[in-house]
C-alpha cells in the first residue's frame, strides 16, 4: 500500500527537519506572588540544533532550572517564542503538552524519580506504557535499552538493590527507550561519587556520538567542561554562550 504526501505535508516534514532541536526568542518568565512579582528568566534566545551536546551552567538561584523546566515543557513562558523543531510549543494545551513530553523528550534527574517498587525493567517500560503500547512489545524495547546502558543482567533488581551509577544508568534508559528527540539531564550527576560520575559522562559522550541531542544542567565545571557546548546563565540572562 502506498502513502501519498500532499506538496503543504512534505514541505511541512522538509521543514522541520531542518529547523533547530530548539529554538527560544525572548523567553522571559515572571512568578507572581501576591503584589510582588519575581522575574526568574528575563529576555533569553536560545538556539539549540539537532545533534548539539549542551551544557547550561551557573550558580543557584541563575536561572538555569528555570529554563529546563520550560524547554522540558513542565512549565510556559510568561512572554516570548518557544519552537521545538519548528513547531510552535508556547501556546499548547495541557494534554498537547504532556503528549511531546512522552513522545519528544526523555528527562533524567539528580534524584533519578524511579519507582521503587518496580524493577530496573519496569521503571524503563514506564513510557511505553502511557504510550499504550502493549506489554509484549514494551519489554523488547526495555530489555534492548538496558542492554544499552550495560544493565542487561539487572532488569529484575529494584532500585535499592542498586547502586546510585545504576539507578541513574536505568533513569537514562528510561529517557532514551521512547527515541526522543531531546533529552534534558537536571544535575544527573548531582548524587554521585567520582567514578560513577565519569561512567555517566561517558554514556552522554556516548549519546551524542550517535547523533542525540543532549542539554544537560549542571553547577559543576567539570562536568560542564565534558560537553560540546557551554551556556553560562546569571540572573535570568545569558551571560555567556560559545556558540555564538
Amino acid at each position: 500500500m502506498s502513502i501519498t504526501v500532499t506538496t503543504e505535508e512534505a514541505t511541512e516534514i522538509a521543514e522541520r527537519d531542518d529547523a533547530p532541536a530548539l529554538e527560544l526568542r525572548g523567553i522571559r518568565k515572571i512568578y507572581n506572588s501576591g503584589s510582588v512579582a519575581f522575574e526568574a528568566v528575563r529576555g533569553i534566545d536560545l538556539i539549540v540544533n539537532k545533534g548539539d551536546f549542551v551544557a547550561v551552567t551557573g550558580a543557584s538561584g541563575s536561572g538555569k532550572s528555570t529554563l529546563m523546566n520550560m524547554i522540558g515543557c513542565l512549565d510556559r513562558p510568561s512572554y516570548g517564542l518557544y519552537r521545538m523543531e519548528g513547531e510552535e510549543i508556547s501556546h499548547k494545551t495541557e494534554n498537547e503538552l504532556a503528549e511531546i513530553r512522552n513522545r519528544r523528550i526523555g528527562f533524567v534527574f539528580q534524584s533519578y524519580n524511579l519507582l521503587a517498587r518496580a524493577t530496573a525493567l519496569e521503571n524503563v517500560e514506564v513510557p511505553l506504557f502511557y504510550r499504550g503500547l502493549p506489554r509484549r512489545k514494551r519489554v523488547p524495547l526495555a530489555k534492548a535499552m538496558l542492554e544499552r546502558v550495560g544493565l542487561g543482567a539487572r532488569g529484575d533488581h529494584t532500585p535499592a538493590q542498586l547502586s546510585g551509577g545504576e539507578q541513574q544508568r536505568v533513569a537514562i534508559a528510561r529517557a532514551l527507550v521512547g527515541d526522543p528527540t531531546i533529552v534534558l539531564a537536571d544535575e544527573p550527576t548531582g548524587n554521585l561519587d567520582t567514578s560513577r560520575t565519569e561512567e555517566i559522562l561517558q554514556l552522554f559522550e556516548a549519546l551524542h556520538e550517535e547523533g542525540r541531542t543532549i542539554v544537560l544542567i549542571t553547577h559543576e565545571d567539570e562536568v560542564a567542561s565534558r560537553a560540546k557546548r557551554s551556556v553560562v546563565m546569571r540572573d535570568g540572562l545569558i551571560i555567556r554562550d560559545d556558540a555564538q
